[in-house]
């Protein structure tokens, strides 16, 4: 009953503000993700057999995001629900206490890593505390995240199952692949070492190919590194004769732009991909995986 309520409050809310609702009934299990990992994991194990959206719009930072009545009711009235955790979406606990459909908490499958990993032993990092929700990332919990949606999705339509099954393999195979190339072309590097001048967002892929990420803020998007970090940080790039500085696809370029400048170096864009993008989640790790090589000067 509740359920219905809250619905009909956010019609209401809807219609008045003139926002468009999705169309629902459609006879396909509706499923809503908030990032797009989760999305392309959902519509390549359901393919046509299912309906998913991504609420999260493209751009938006997912640290602060907050949906609108358009997409609290696409959510209310889908099957199962899709959110990363680790705090990354405060707005969902609220929105669980209502929501009757089936749910994955990504980051209940994930072994969560305090904020910092190697970051910690560096001098540049400043203590954070809770954990890093950019879980994504790590691609042995991908492969965790795929199998529930496809234990879930199967429950929610269980005459599908065994296309789900052969689905979800064939897009395993291709993660698993991808997380080789990796762990292959990140093997013999002269530096071990990457700068991010953003906020870190690849801890769990540092730890994985035992790098070791340097950013200069820290799991926020909002937080800003002072001038005593950039400081270090340049330091730190002249001692090891590190000649590529990391920037966020969706961040400004300035800062790593200024570092590049000041040691004689050269800036290059990562994508951590909680939006989309440029081509598929496989395509955007792959082209991060070029850059790394290349600012890890990977042989």
């Amino acid at each position: 009953m509740k359920k219905y309520v809250l619905l009909i409050i956010l019609i209401l809310a809807a219609s008045c503000s003139k926002v468009q609702l999705p169309e629902q009934d459609t006879g396909k299990p509706e499923i809503v993700t908030t990032l797009f990992p989760y999305y392309e994991f959902a519509k390549e194990i359901g393919k046509e057999r299912i309906n998913v959206y991504q609420i999260l719009p493209e751009g938006a930072d997912p640290h602060s995001w907050e949906p609108n009545p358009s997409s609290m009711v696409r959510l209310y009235g889908s099957d199962l629900f899709i959110f990363n955790g680790a705090e990354l979406e405060p707005w969902a606990k609220s929105v669980l206490e209502e929501y009757e459909g089936n749910v994955i908490d990504a980051s209940s499958l994930a072994e969560l890593h305090e904020h910092g990993g190697h970051e910690e032993e560096t001098e540049v990092h400043e203590e954070v505390h809770g954990f890093d929700p950019h879980i994504w990332l790590d691609f042995h919990t991908d492969l965790k995240i795929i199998d529930r949606i496809t234990h879930e999705l199967s429950e929610i339509s269980p005459e599908n199952k065994d296309y789900f099954l052969e689905n979800a393999q064939a897009y395993k195979n291709k993660l698993t692949g991808l997380e080789e190339k990796y762990r292959s072309e990140l093997a013999d590097c002269r530096h071990k070492e990457f700068i991010v001048a953003g906020h870190s967002a690849f801890g769990y892929m540092a730890d994985e190919y035992g790098l070791e990420q340097v950013a200069l803020s820290g799991i926020s998007t909002n937080s800003e590194p002072s001038p005593k970090k950039i400081a270090e940080v340049i330091n730190l790039l002249k001692e090891k004769q590190i000649k590529y500085i990391i920037y966020e696809r969706l961040s400004n370029p300035k800062i790593a732009e200024v570092l590049a400048e000041e040691t004689g170096g050269n800036a290059l864009v990562m994508d951590p991909a909680p939006t989309g993008g440029k081509g598929s989640f496989i395509n955007i790790m792959e082209d991060n995986l070029e850059m790394l090589k290349t600012a890890l000067e990977c042989s």
